[in-house]
Formats: C-alpha cells, sequence, structure tokens
C-alpha cells in the first residue's frame, strides 16, 4: 500500500501539473481562435487521436508487461530486447498510417468536406510517427515504474506546446491561426520523443536485435488492446462527423454546429476530465499489482484492493460534482468568456460518476487479461452513444450527446463489472458509497447556490469561485471521514511517515558528511 501511495501520488500530481497546462492551452484557443475553429481543430484532433492509436495504443502496455517480469540481471536483456520491438512496431505502423493517409486524399476531403481539414490533418502526420517511435521507450518507463521520468516527459510536451503556441499566434495573421493547434500538436510530440530517448540512454537503456518470434508474440498480445482502443478513439470523430450533420438537420446552420461542438468538446468536456488525472494514475498504478494478485490467485487480496479502487474512484467523481453543479456557469464565464458551456458543464457534471466508475473497470479487465470483453463492451456501449446522437437532436440539440455518454458509460460499467465478478468470485459493492455521496452532494449544492451570490457582491467572481470550491471540498472530505467512505487519518499518516523518512535520510547524510 506505501508504494501504491507513492505511484499514485507521483502520477496524480503530474497529471493535474499536465492537465492545467492542457486548461491554460484550452484558455488560448478559446480566446484566439473562433467557436468555429475550435470545432474543426477538435474533429482533427479526434482524427489524430486515431492514428495515434493505430500505431501506439497498446504498445507500451505489452512492453511494460515484459519488461516488469525482466527484473533480474539473466532476464534484464529481455526487457531491453521488448523495447527495440515496441520501437521498430511503432515506426513501421506509424509510417503505413502516414502513407495511408496520403494515398486516400480524395476520400477523407470528401468525407471531411470543411476547408482546410485536410492541409490541417497533413500537419500532425509528424506527431504520429514520433508517437509511434516513443511507445517501446514508453512502455520500458512503465514497466520499471518510473513514473516521474514518464511524467516529467509528458509535462514538458505540454510546455512546449503552450510556449510554441503563443509564439506562433503571435507571429502569424488571423488567417493562418487555425494552422496553430495542430502544428504545434507534432512540435510538442517531436520534442518529448527526443526527451524520452535521452532519458532512456542516459539509464543505459539498448536497443539489442530481437527474434522474429519476439516481433510475433508482441503483435499477438498487443492486437486485441489495439482494436478496443481504436474502436474507442473511433468515437469521437464518428460523434464530429454524425453530430454537426444532425444539427444541421434539426435547423442548425453548418457555422452553428461546428461552434455548439466547439464549446461542448473545446470547453466543456475538457473540464469533465479533471477527476480522470487522479483515476487514471490509479488506474496505470494498479495494472502490474492487480495482474501480479491474479496470476497468484490471491483473491482475498483482489476483493481488497479491487473494492478500495471503486470506492477512491467514486470519492474522486463526487468531490468535483458539487463544484460543477452549482457554479458552472461562472467557472466557464471566468475561463473561456462562455455562459453556454458552463449550461453544458452543470448539465453534464453527473457523468463524472459513470465516467470514473468505466474509466477503473476498463483498466480493472485490462489487468486482469480480459482485453476482448473490454472490446466487446465498448463496442456495445459505442453502439448506444452514437445512437444516441443520431435519434436525440432534433428533440435537444447538443445534449443528445450528453445523454449519449451517460449510457455508453453506464453501459461499459455494468458490463464490466459483471465480468469482473465472474473471473473473481467478488461481490463489489456501490450502493452505500453512492447514496451517502449523493446526499452530501445534494446538500453542499444548495449551500454552494444560497452562498455564491452574496459572496460575488463581496470578493468578486474568481475569488468566489475558488474560495466556495475550496469550502466545498473541506465539508466533503470532513463528512465522507464522518460516513466512513474515506479514512483521512491513513493520508495524514502516510505524509508524515514521508516526512519524517526524508528527515532521517537528511539526518544520516548529514552524519556520513561529518
Amino acid at each position: 500500500m506505501k508504494s501504491l501511495f507513492k505511484s499514485v501520488a507521483i502520477l496524480t500530481f503530474f497529471s493535474i501539473a499536465t492537465r492545467a497546462l492542457g486548461f491554460v492551452l484550452k484558455i488560448i484557443f478559446s480566446h484566439t481562435l473562433t467557436a468555429e475553429a475550435i470545432g474543426v481543430y477538435s474533429i482533427i484532433s479526434s482524427i489524430f487521436m486515431v492514428l495515434s492509436t493505430m500505431v501506439a495504443a497498446g504498445l507500451p502496455l505489452v512492453v511494460s508487461r515484459i519488461v516488469a517480469a525482466s527484473n533480474t540481471p539473466d532476464t534484464r536483456s529481455r526487457g531491453y530486447r521488448a523495447v527495440t520491438c515496441g520501437t521498430v512496431i511503432g515506426l513501421g505502423l506509424s509510417i503505413f498510417v502516414s502513407m495511408l493517409v496520403i494515398f486516400l486524399q480524395p476520400l477523407i476531403t470528401k468525407i471531411f468536406d470543411i476547408e482546410n481539414a485536410y492541409d490541417m490533418l497533413l500537419l500532425t502526420l509528424p506527431g504520429v510517427i514520433f508517437t509511434g517511435v516513443y511507445a517501446g521507450v514508453r512502455g520500458y518507463f512503465w514497466g520499471k515504474e518510473e513514473y516521474t521520468t514518464l511524467s516529467v516527459v509528458e509535462l514538458v510536451e505540454q510546455l512546449v506546446r503552450i510556449v510554441s503556441c503563443l509564439v506562433l499566434f503571435f507571429l502569424v495573421g488571423s488567417i493562418s491561426a487555425k494552422y496553430v493547434p495542430v502544428v504545434t500538436l507534432s512540435i510538442s510530440i517531436i520534442v518529448s520523443t527526443i526527451l524520452g530517448f535521452i532519458l532512456y540512454l542516459r539509464q543505459s537503456g539498448k536497443f539489442p536485435h530481437a527474434h522474429a518470434r519476439e516481433y510475433g508474440k508482441i503483435v499477438a498480445t498487443y492486437a486485441p488492446i489495439t482494436a478496443l482502443r481504436i474502436t474507442s478513439s473511433l468515437l469521437q470523430p464518428t460523434i464530429n462527423l454524425i453530430l454537426p450533420y444532425r444539427l444541421t438537420v434539426s435547423g442548425f446552420s453548418s457555422s452553428q454546429a461546428l461552434a455548439l461542438l466547439g464549446i461542448m468538446s473545446g470547453m466543456t468536456l475538457p473540464l469533465l476530465s479533471i477527476p480522470s488525472a487522479i483515476i487514471g494514475s490509479l488506474a496505470m498504478a494498479l495494472i502490474p499489482r492487480i495482474s501480479n494478485m491474479y496470476d497468484k490467485r490471491d483473491n482475498f487480496g483482489l476483493e481488497r484492493q479491487i473494492q478500495s479502487s471503486v470506492d477512491f474512484t467514486l470519492f474522486c467523481s463526487f468531490l468535483i460534482l458539487p463544484i460543477f453543479l452549482s457554479m458552472g456557469v461562472p467557472i466557464c464565464k471566468f475561463l473561456f468568456a462562455s455562459e453556454t458551456a458552463g449550461h453544458y458543464l452543470e448539465l453534464s457534471a453527473i457523468l463524472l460518476i459513470p465516467q470514473g466508475i468505466s474509466m477503473l473497470s476498463t483498466s480493472l479487465l485490462n489487468s486482469l487479461n480480459c482485453e476482448k470483453s473490454n472490446f466487446v463492451h465498448s463496442l456495445i456501449g459505442s453502439a448506444a452513444l452514437i445512437a444516441c446522437i443520431y435519434i436525440l437532436p432534433q428533440w435537444c440539440d447538443i445534449q443528445s450527446l450528453i445523454y449519449g455518454m451517460g449510457i455508453n458509460y453506464l453501459i461499459v460499467s455494468i458490463l464490466n463489472y459483471r465480468k469482473i465478478r465472474r473471473l473473481v468470485g467478488i461481490k463489489i459493492k456501490f450502493a452505500r458509497t453512492i447514496t451517502l455521496s449523493s446526499i452530501v452532494t445534494l446538500g453542499i449544492v444548495i449551500f454552494s447556490k444560497l452562498t455564491f451570490p452574496l459572496l460575488v457582491t463581496i470578493f468578486g467572481n474568481l475569488v468566489s469561485i475558488i474560495t466556495l470550491s475550496i469550502i466545498d471540498v473541506i465539508i466533503f472530505v470532513i463528512l465522507m471521514n464522518v460516513c466512513k467512505i474515506v479514512d483521512i487519518t491513513y493520508f495524514r499518516n502516510r505524509v508524515k511517515a514521508s516526512i519524517k523518512a526524508r528527515t532521517q535520510s537528511k539526518t544520516k547524510s548529514s552524519a556520513s558528511i561529518d
């Protein structure tokens, strides 16, 4: 538990920092680009995610498993050969995918009937290639549980992107500004990949010759994982194609449809991803641990680990929920100068709960070697989402995306946890945590709705948002501790133990110098 707490803490710290920089980028876009331009960028970036998924989705995970199992001097070379395989496979796939985009220009131009969209897509191809090249090295750091190194590379990527965006927005005119997001996307990935290779080589990393059977084994293992993630990544561009079309059929102009999509995907949905910074860190740290327990048939340990992970995931999701429900409009007005985005945020805030459960359950199934089940469950949930955005826009415009996402998360969560229950033979408990958290959240929302107007008249918008958010979080944590959903003393003891260990280490170092 001590090492897990440390891993999650490191990943969460850097993940929050990286996402914070990502929000800075979103704010820059919202104040520099039109809503329509943001909508076009959302479409291009979703295609980029599909291409990146095709070249590197499952490779880091597969390589990490091999590296984690090759932790003795006799087996270490096997881990290095896995890195070689991951790098070569990633490079080969990225070149193939890039050539495919070039050869399919007429088809892509016809499907995405948007001015300059294909040119913008071409500018992302260097990023796709370097994403594939970095897959093997990324898997090495993951397998060695060097989360700090992984996180630093990702943080540098965001920093490079923000700086290059500011420079290019200053240099180019308003007509060329729409190209800046895709150009800086490739620049930042190239820089972070180079940094990753430098750090790998500094740790005496190698690229020894690998045998053909090792390449075959990696391809066979990562294929179902990649299929799952390609399906998930294809979902976003599918939404970005169908939803604007259905909105135009419902009476919106093409510009209005793209603007609504830009507001939802570029402003509202990024805020909903805040809890996933912590949940994603937990899921990433859990994968090797759950796999190890499952291989050893440690059902008691599995039950405790999975149940505590579910409780922690629900806690993280509910922690942010009252803030978005009560202050969604003022938050988005301050960040993006968009009241519409705030209304959508308040409507979609409830998605935090099924989103967190779905995210965790998907990682748990991957840990239990059930990638194929994950793939099938994802297909079923995605089909329901696509049906919603095709049928519902005539009655509830862009809100159909919110309803579709909710149904998708619920379906995936239910199917995943049923599979986990059959595999491990445990019953995962949700009812008590969800019921108590919902009651507490309702009370905090009422308190915030009544208090915020009073604070605004005294302190202004920004200070009121920050102050009330801190108060909401403190109240929620205290009440969850009272309800025995979360144990504050555990985290307090972990922090004290960490401080004590560092103090003792410094004392020993000083003594040895003397």
